[in-house]
């Protein structure tokens, strides 16, 4: 029981810290709105978001550092959509 409160204590503060960089970047991206429209910085922060969390998956955990970012992203992807249908209604 006490592992298990740990580990899920240590989940949710990875959660609440992926989703508080998140928030920066995206204060970062509005800030140079501009800049990022063009190449590199374009395709730097697109990376960000799409490759590069399978790159550091797979460098810290292997096959299995891959899949779970990939699932991570599915999630986190349809957990975006749901709260956008809710604020937006069913624009687009």
């Amino acid at each position: 029981m006490h592992c298990s409160f740990h580990s899920s204590l240590c989940c949710f503060a990875l959660i609440f810290s992926g989703l508080i960089a998140a928030g920066i970047l995206t204060r970062i991206a509005y800030a140079i709105s501009e800049k990022i429209a063009q190449a590199p910085l374009l395709d730097f922060f697109i990376s960000l978001f799409t490759w590069l969390p399978w790159v550091a998956g797979a460098l810290l955990h292997g096959w299995r550092g891959i899949v779970a970012s990939v699932i991570a992203q599915m999630l986190f992807l349809h957990l975006f959509c749901l709260v956008h249908r809710a604020l937006r209604g069913k624009k687009g």
